[in-house]
């Protein structure tokens, strides 16, 4: 899932067991035999379209890239066809286009791309975030084309010795060629991934409460500065593991997770809230002695006015 400007993954994200996960999308994809690859497109071709591309090609379908960055030595190495230009990519008689640019570029990467020449393509995000792809996507193209939004929860790193088990989170948004949209899932079925329908909805509150509080956490022991120390227990150097891990992604992806998830804010509030309430536990002797954060905040502005 790209993740940054120049398409990075992050790290990946643990989903509650897949019989927790009710919803409507729950059909498995079915595998459909063809003689014939997909012609796939891919729009944004850093370092996770270069990762798809690897193992679109495996798979035997015939891949093309664009991307404002020249990456047509790599993309030879692949055995993808990369065009500069979005215009000269969509004149291969293409099946799927799969946008697989940042978070924060999207929407106008989107706007900026010849949308009536998506007529008839099923087109296909990556992001890891999902409301904010799946509604520009079914306000900007057109009737003719369908959308599939997913998020592979691995990159280059996670999925490097292969997909087997990993979790590929999609919804069929909108669908009525059904037999290209599940040859396409196949890639992923087919590779070893453990296949999610779900919600794009549902995937963000989910995500909220485990992607972005796990971020969260690893932004917040940076800003402390927390270092390794000659008595490190094994709880801390989980923190100081996950203080690596997400510090190591762009801040852009940090700040996408938060901006284009509605529910993210949610979880900050409540992590603040947590926060307060642990120190008036610790203060005040104990939880069953402490206050709700809510009710001592409220205790202290009334004795503040008093005074």
């Amino acid at each position: 899932y790209p993740v940054s400007p120049a398409g990075g993954p992050s790290s990946p994200l643990v989903l509650p067991r897949e019989h927790d996960m009710a919803s409507p999308m729950a059909e498995r994809p079915i595998a459909a035999p063809s003689s014939e690859g997909l012609r796939i497109g891919i729009v944004g071709f850093g370092t996770f379209g270069q990762f798809l591309a690897a193992k679109f090609r495996e798979r035997r379908h015939q891949v093309f890239a664009s991307s404002r960055t020249d990456y047509s030595e790599v993309a030879g190495q692949l055995g993808v066809q990369f065009f500069r230009s979005e215009g000269e990519m969509l004149a291969q008689r293409l099946d799927v286009i799969v946008l697989s640019v940042s978070i924060l570029s999207f929407e106008g990467v989107l706007r900026a791309f010849p949308l009536d020449r998506l007529a008839g393509l099923l087109v296909v995000d990556v992001l890891s975030v999902k409301v904010h792809p799946k509604n520009l996507l079914t306000q900007l193209l057109p009737a003719a084309a369908d959308i599939l939004c997913t998020h592979p929860m691995f990159g280059p790193v996670s999925g490097k010795a292969g997909w087997n088990n990993l979790p590929m989170v999609y919804e069929k948004v909108r669908v009525t060629d059904n037999h290209r949209c599940v040859r396409f899932l196949e890639i992923f079925e087919q590779s070893g991934c453990r296949m999610v329908p779900m919600r794009c909805e549902e995937h963000d509150r989910y995500a909220a409460g485990s992607q972005f509080i796990t971020h969260l956490t690893g932004r917040m022991l940076g800003t402390l500065g927390i270092r390794s120390t000659p008595i490190n227990t094994v709880g801390f150097e989980t923190l100081l593991k996950l203080m690596e891990n997400t510090c190591a992604d762009s801040f852009d992806l940090f700040m996408a997770l938060y901006r284009h998830n509605p529910n993210a804010k949610v979880q900050m509030d409540r992590l603040l809230q947590a926060l307060l309430e642990v120190k008036g536990q610790l203060e005040q002797g104990g939880p069953e002695k402490a206050l709700p954060a809510t009710a001592s905040a409220a205790s202290n502005s009334s004795a503040t006015s008093l005074m």
